[in-house]
């Protein structure tokens, strides 16, 4: 029998997705919609048959009385999907090294301590490449003032993210130049991230909803791509609210070519698509 077939895949009835819904919303603010249904059935379904349970309600019932959270995480490991690779969108990471970066180095230079968030960091390919631009232009001798943070919500990404290993595909957008400082070759297909650039990267799991979050500094600058999209607007309203509170004066905010602050938040000033800049107090 093939998994792939409609008749394989555990039933959901209407309520019981309701349930799972409001359940990942309330504790992720992750917004899945009725169009969705078809996805969750498809990604969660190997998932349920391996636990031995042949109803969906058992399953939710498993997720309800878990006290530990591995539950939870497990299920948004699964419906979270982190395809991405290295320099995407790059006009971001253009805009960054051509405007926001420079004012910066002089703070470095100054002995500041310079701190940047990849918030929703997937396997690593966001603040990986956010590190090689970083020991590209900062002195050496002053890269060891660069703190950057990663987090994300997935344990299984996260893992990937700190060992490293990244397929040529993923690599394809990699100058020639910065391949060979900054990675080791494994074999023609796969290569790692040298230690220089991991050095730079703290990697912790943090869920975007859970305010306030746990930080004792402020941020230069946020990077948070592609992630607001799956958020309900209540959610993405907290958001915006909680990036506000953790960047410094007038500190930078990059979101996704596809998404938007909107027009009504009164947080951040709108620079350029995907850019924006936080007002000052």
């Amino acid at each position: 029998m093939n998994e792939n077939d409609d008749s394989f895949l555990i039933k959901i009835d209407p309520h019981e997705y309701q349930l799972i819904t409001k359940l990942v919303n309330e504790r992720y603010g992750v917004n899945l919609t009725e169009k969705k249904l078809t996805l969750v059935r498809g990604r969660l379904n190997k998932l349920i048959r391996q636990k031995g349970f042949q109803k969906f309600s058992e399953y939710l019932s498993y997720l309800q009385n878990d006290e530990s959270g591995y539950a939870m995480i497990e299920l948004m490991d699964r419906l979270t999907t982190n395809h991405t690779y290295f320099y995407r969108e790059p006009h971001t990471f253009d805009f960054f090294q051509r405007v926001t970066l420079p004012p910066l180095i002089n703070r470095l230079d100054a002995g500041e301590e310079i701190r940047l968030w990849s918030a929703g960091c997937s396997s690593g390919e966001e603040p990986y490449t956010l590190a090689m631009v970083m020991s590209e232009n900062v002195p050496a001798e002053l890269l060891n003032k660069v703190k950057i943070l990663a987090t994300d919500l997935s344990l299984q990404v996260l893992e990937h993210a700190i060992h490293g290993f990244y397929s040529a595909e993923r690599l394809k957008n990699v100058p020639n130049e910065w391949l060979k400082n900054y990675f080791k070759p494994i074999d023609l297909e796969k290569f790692q991230v040298n230690e220089k650039l991991q050095s730079l990267i703290t990697f912790k799991r943090l869920n975007l909803v859970h305010h306030p979050f746990p930080f004792r500094r402020k941020f230069a600058a946020i990077f948070c791509r592609n992630v607001m999209i799956y958020f309900d607007q209540d959610n993405k309203n907290a958001l915006i609210k909680e990036f506000h509170r953790v960047l410094e004066h007038e500190g930078w905010l990059f979101i996704g070519h596809s998404e938007s602050l909107g027009r009504e938040q009164k947080f951040f000033r709108f620079v350029e698509p995907s850019i924006y800049q936080r007002f000052s107090d």
